[in-house]
């Protein structure tokens, strides 16, 4: 179907288990370290590809388990002064669905001809972060952030049904199997509502943010804006 479509639906479910412990510093300039880590569960909620629908990509990782694991390290320096890095690892459980796949080298990604059910065997998404921060310079409890994102997905591959009389090889050289990346700046503005008040038991947070695509490969990016609202306990 070549003509235009609209749906909505969820995203993959993530739970994740968080651990972070903060290691203060008798130095001159430095003052904190806080080291932390994460390992979860993606569960396929999302909603899935639609293969009879033009472009109608999947809203997470389309029916298949993930395992997402993650450290960090932020320094808290003298003066308002905050950096540090993150590096994510998501490991995709291959997953077998109904997909179009290739079955001639003149064949589009766009217009595959051929369904049957499929393995896909998905590659390794890494994501770094690296940022600097003024963290709350004029003691009213607002602080902007500076950051730098880069994403990588390996190439995926795909393994027809046994007995199937398509080439397996032509099949996986779909261009949208092959790997992709894609840059972020991100400029946050955080403004810790909890700093007027004396000893609070809740801390709400008012985050504003927009990340911003500058390169890529292989990848359909857009521009991300958005307001963003916590409660810590």
């Amino acid at each position: 179907d070549l003509q235009g479509w609209s749906r909505a639906g969820v995203g993959d479910l993530t739970l994740l288990l968080d651990w972070s412990r903060d290691f203060p510093q008798a130095k001159p300039m430095l003052k904190n370290v806080r080291v932390n880590w994460r390992l979860g569960v993606g569960m396929p909620t999302g909603l899935r590809q639609d293969e009879d629908r033009l472009f109608a990509i999947p809203y997470g990782y389309d029916g298949a388990f993930s395992l997402p694991f993650g450290v960090g390290l932020d320094l808290h320096f003298q003066m308002y002064v905050r950096a540090g890095f993150d590096v994510q690892l998501t490991h995709v459980f291959g997953n077998t669905r109904t997909r179009r796949f290739k079955t001639s080298q003149d064949q589009t990604d766009l217009l595959f001809l051929q369904k049957a059910a499929v393995y896909k065997d998905w590659g390794l998404t890494q994501q770094f972060n690296l940022y600097g921060q003024l963290y709350k310079p004029f003691d009213i409890g607002l602080s902007f952030l500076l950051g730098y994102q880069y994403l990588k997905h390996g190439a995926d591959e795909l393994a027809l049904p046994c007995g199937s009389s398509f080439s397996q090889a032509v099949a996986n050289s779909a261009e949208s199997l092959r790997d992709w990346t894609l840059h972020h700046i991100v400029v946050r503005a955080d403004y810790d509502i909890g700093s007027h008040w004396d000893e609070p038991t809740v801390y709400p947070r008012l985050f504003a943010y927009a990340q911003l695509p500058f390169n890529g490969k292989r990848v359909a990016a857009t521009s991300n804006v958005g307001i963003s609202f916590s409660l810590d306990f």
